[in-house]
């Protein structure tokens, strides 16, 4: 028996407008991370299904040699009998497709399921994760540009204090100077 199951992937409008460049190494490795080794060491692993009961253990619960062997045989015919899937139905929208083949008809819609629900749950992992890295970077580059711009003004303020007698025209040429300075001293930094 095959069972499929079908899921759409969706990019925002933000994605069709130039970043979607960003996120072609996604879409290229989602078929990977469908039917790929770690998914279905995570299929085998899932204590909801059958699997993890068919290895020979220690009695600590350890697998053995000959476990770790049965379990690497076992993800090796599941992946055999996985197709995924991914067509492009426009630029924002991808549908995929993941059909397993069981001889329990109800075990390879259970199968495909988690497949797909397993890879739903990393993709999102995966994103908030870099979402966390770039904020985590946006906030440095903010936290850094502000401590260049309050030692701009700490400089306005010593030069305004050090030479009371400069008029507005000099002060302000003095100051597009400092500026001009931090920036070069910013490019080469980057």
């Amino acid at each position: 028996y095959e069972a499929t199951a079908k899921f759409r992937r969706a990019n925002d409008n933000y994605l069709t407008q130039g970043a979607q460049a960003a996120f072609e190494p996604m879409r290229q490795t989602l078929i990977e991370d469908l039917k790929g080794k770690a998914a279905l060491e995570a299929l085998v692993d899932n204590p909801s299904l059958p699997f993890a009961e068919e290895f020979a253990r220690t009695e600590a619960g350890e697998l053995t040699a000959t476990g770790r062997k049965q379990r690497q045989q076992l993800i090796q015919d599941l992946s055999a009998r996985i197709d995924a899937r991914l067509s492009v139905a426009s630029d924002t929208v991808d549908i995929v497709t993941v059909t397993f083949r069981d001889h329990d008809p109800e075990q390879a819609a259970t199968l495909a399921n988690h497949l797909v629900d397993h890879s739903r749950v990393d993709a999102r992992r995966r994103l908030i994760e870099r979402m966390a890295e770039a904020d985590r970077f946006f906030t440095e580059q903010i936290q850094q540009q502000q401590a260049a711009l309050e030692n701009l003004r700490q400089q306005k303020v010593q030069l305004e204090h050090d030479h009371p007698t400069l008029r507005s025209a000099e002060a302000g040429a003095a100051r597009d100077t400092l500026i001009a300075a931090r920036a070069e001293q910013i490019g080469r930094a980057s």
